[in-house]
């Protein structure tokens, strides 16, 4: 979470739009680090199905 905090940012790294979050807080972070998760499949929008699990930074 400290690695995340510190690039945090205002701005939307992404040229489009983000779909609509519906209500959910979006925090933004400068494209430094690289993650490893592992997820079921993508949702009809396009979307991570839940659960994801973050292995790590």
């Amino acid at each position: 979470m400290e690695k995340l905090k510190a690039i945090e940012t205002d701005k939307s790294p992404f040229v489009n739009d983000v779909l609509d979050t519906k209500g959910a807080l979006t925090h933004w972070v400068k494209l430094q680090l690289v993650a490893n998760f592992e997820f079921a499949t993508w949702t009809k929008s396009g979307r991570l199905r839940k659960p994801a699990t973050f292995f790590r930074v």
